[in-house]
């Protein structure tokens, strides 16, 4: 059982002092390890593999360990001891390897972060796993390449063992001055975001290796103030400028990231409908806040990442109540309650209890973890009846005309917040954050994907439903429907 701890308070005016900000840079790892053993319990025992090593093969450029290419790459990663577990984990995969002191020798890399899901209720073995990897500012453009390219290597090894592994590479310094190197690919969101996404980094991140971020270490009511309180922090030596990584503070969403953030969920909802209805709500709320704020009304609400700071300062180390799906969802569901919303909110349930991929209804020993618990909780609270979940729990079993209604609500609410983004944009007159050339590229994907047509042959089943088999088919001739002259196509039963 998690206790909850003694409240902390910075006070920059009245003064700081480096144990107090101890305490607090050990509270936040506590719940980083909390995360980290969800993360690592929730993956088979090869993903775990994979999870475990991941900081060693940045730290080394060994040619024993996996995603090895170049012999002169960029290694080391700041302040990195690597432990036991993970030694162990690396002599599994390579028998030859062995760790040799390299002395003392500038890093190339300042941090490594797990974010998204992994530790959290929305996570399953079939997730992805993003890595932030974080390299000093002044690398070569070669060097930068090069670890473009081990991250590549990297993502097929992972493959190989049922993972799939997106690692970003930039520095903090490019992040804070809004250098975007990558287009929007599949998992790259490109320009289409960047305070949104950091909203999410700082909520979700796993600290892997490296330094840490500053962000931890200014509270929420100095955020306005970030930059002055983070020069007090590191001018007045309360800090090592080489401990910290500095992402920059997130205060608000500027209006400009909405829409764009907006169509890049849409698009990641032709595949991922759950988890973007759930994103796509959220970014919706955030602007409905801004939007009330800009009319000179102080009823904006804190970002999650600022309700999960102010929580742990708080003394909250209980990783259920600090679960961002709980954020989330708590969050969205105050919000729907208050616009008087049912549907939507019985969508946002549906959607979560999706996204977690725990049939609550199936056997109870295969589902006796802190998730399956968690859930359990949720579901009972919402008060849904046995043939509710039992009708969810056998998607397997939908058949096509189901499917066909659910795409029609899932397609309508994605394209309702869309249309709501979009207008706040005219309204308020703000050119979109995303590049022309990132909005063009979604804009045609979203247009093959959605635009209905005569002769076009509809995806009736984005990821709704496990799948649609059908045991029995039937095959008939028009002209033995009694139709008239003239038809002469089959017809499928």
């Amino acid at each position: 059982m998690t206790i909850q701890t003694a409240p902390i308070a910075l006070d920059f005016d009245e003064g700081i002092d480096r144990k107090t900000l101890r305490r607090l840079r050990d509270r936040f790892m506590a719940v980083n390890g909390q995360r980290w053993d969800r993360a690592h319990s929730a993956l088979t025992y090869r993903q775990q593999a994979v999870l475990e090593v991941l900081p060693l093969v940045f730290h080394l450029n060994h040619p024993a360990l996996p995603g090895y290419l170049d012999s002169d790459c960029p290694y080391g990663l700041s302040h990195y001891r690597p432990p036991e577990s993970t030694l162990n984990a690396a002599r599994r995969l390579a028998r030859t390897f062995s760790l040799k002191d390299e002395g003392r020798r500038k890093p190339d890399l300042e941090a490594l972060f797990l974010m998204g899901s992994p530790g959290t209720l929305g996570h399953s073995v079939a997730s992805d796993l993003d890595i932030w990897l974080c390299h000093r500012p002044d690398l070569s453009e070669r060097g930068v390449q090069c670890l473009e390219r081990k991250a590549q290597s990297l993502s097929i090894w992972a493959e190989s063992l049922g993972v799939e592994l997106h690692v970003f590479v930039f520095s903090a310094a490019d992040w804070r001055a809004g250098r975007q190197r990558a287009e929007v690919t599949g998992e790259n969101c490109g320009s289409s975001q960047h305070y949104l996404l950091l909203d999410e980094f700082y909520r979700t991140s796993i600290h892997l290796g490296g330094r840490y971020p500053l962000w931890w270490l200014v509270p929420v009511e100095d955020e306005q103030r970030y930059d002055e309180c983070a020069r007090q922090l590191i001018d007045c030596r309360f800090i090592r400028s080489d401990e910290y990584i500095d992402f920059g503070p997130v205060s608000s969403i500027p209006q400009e990231e909405f829409l764009g953030a907006g169509v890049w969920q849409l698009y990641k909802g032709i595949d991922m409908p759950w988890k973007s209805i759930l994103k796509l709500l959220l970014i919706e709320c955030y602007a409905r806040s801004n939007e009330i704020n800009g009319s000179n009304e102080s009823n904006e609400k804190p970002l999650l990442s600022q309700v999960f700071k102010s929580a742990v300062y708080s003394g909250e180390t209980n990783p259920d109540r600090l679960d961002p799906y709980i954020l989330l969802y708590e969050r969205l569901e105050q919000w729907l309650l208050e616009e008087d919303a049912p549907q939507r909110l019985a969508l946002v349930r549906q959607s979560l209890y999706l996204k977690a991929g725990l049939p609550l209804t199936r056997s109870a020993q295969a589902l006796s973890g802190w998730r399956a618990t968690l859930l359990r909780a949720l579901v009972e609270s919402w008060g849904w009846s046995a043939t509710e979940l039992k009708d969810l729990d056998n998607r397997i079993r939908w058949r096509a005309e189901d499917v066909v209604t659910l795409r029609r609500v899932v397609v309508a609410e994605l394209t309702h917040s869309y249309r709501l983004l979009s207008r706040l944009a005219r309204d308020h007159d703000t050119g979109a954050a995303i590049s022309s050339n990132d909005m063009n590229l979604l804009g045609r994907k979203l247009y093959a994907a959605f635009q209905r047509k005569a002769g076009k042959v509809e995806q009736i089943n984005p990821g709704l439903a496990p799948s649609l088999v059908e045991e029995n088919l039937a095959f008939h001739h028009q002209s033995e429907q009694g139709g008239s002259a003239g038809h002469d196509g089959w017809l499928l039963y």
